[in-house]
């Protein structure tokens, strides 16, 4: 690892409030991927526990999240989706550590390794006041590069936890940036007018019916889905990659937990003539 590779990944662990937990860099990245000439991606992880973890019988608590780092940190697209992740990072953390926090609150940089520490705690106090309830939690980040090619760069995300409810929950989701600016993608970038978004959300649903073995006249409702009016609608936030356009439903989005998560794929030949920069596709 060089020493500016070095440096960087010092100065994300600080950002992140992590340094007391530990930052824990895999090897050297290989090659610079394609998007851009020089980018880069090295894998970095944090872990707390407390308690017999490899014990699955024991109580235990344990905080764990691994992540691409961009490199280098001066190109624009390095800096967004480093900021992302670390807000990402927090923002998750904050949801386990107080699920009645607004999903549109972010907490200040920094925040990470300290909602970390008040997670355990969390953990401590529930033992103390319900000694019978399941013996363990755990909370795990996992974000990774989906895809990095000249134009677009897309990131997986996806966060399991139990923190001692009914089961433990799932959630993930699909995010792609501008290779040269870093700017995150959003639906208008995609749609030509209201048209093809019109378009788009059907090929979207052509998808999610077929993931979830659905025929073209079933009704959503009837099959337990909550879309507003029984009418699909298209996720938050999107991926690209080569095989098309990338989406997913979490449990509890649009369909009770027993319906888990809904991954799905708009296959690329059906977004022909509907994405208004056909050079985005990868």
């Amino acid at each position: 690892m060089t020493a500016v590779r070095f440096a960087v990944l010092l100065f994300l662990a600080a950002v992140l409030g992590l340094a007391a937990i530990g930052l824990a860099a895999g090897p050297a990245a290989g090659p610079p991927s394609a998007a851009v000439p020089g980018l880069g991606f090295e894998p970095a992880a944090f872990s707390r526990s407390e308690g017999r973890c490899e014990d699955d019988d024991a109580p235990c608590v344990s905080v764990d999240a691994d992540w691409p780092v961009a490199l280098p940190e001066a190109l624009p697209a390095a800096k967004a989706i480093n900021a992302f992740l670390a807000d990402d990072l927090a923002k998750s953390l904050a949801g386990a550590v107080d699920t009645e926090t607004p999903a549109t609150e972010v907490p200040a940089p920094g925040a990470a390794g300290l909602l970390a520490e008040r997670l355990i705690d969390n953990y401590r106090q529930s033992r103390a006041e319900f000694p019978e309830a399941p013996a363990s939690w755990s909370f795990d980040y996992q974000a990774a590069v989906r895809y990095a090619g000249p134009r677009v760069v897309t990131l997986a995300t996806q966060v399991y936890s139990f923190l001692g409810g009914a089961h433990p929950l799932t959630v993930g989701r699909y995010v792609s940036f501008e290779a040269k600016s870093g700017r995150m993608l959003t639906w208008d970038d995609l749609a030509v007018d209201a048209a093809a978004r019109a378009a788009l959300t059907a090929a979207a649903e052509a998808a999610f019916r077929a993931a979830r073995d659905l025929g073209p006249g079933d009704d959503l409702k009837a099959a337990g889905f909550w879309f507003e009016d029984g009418r699909f609608r298209l996720p938050d936030s999107f991926g690209l990659a080569p095989e098309g356009l990338l989406l997913r439903f979490d449990p509890y989005e649009v369909a009770p937990y027993a319906l888990g998560e809904t991954d799905f794929v708009v296959p690329r030949a059906a977004l022909a003539g509907l994405v208004k920069d056909p050079g985005l596709l990868p």
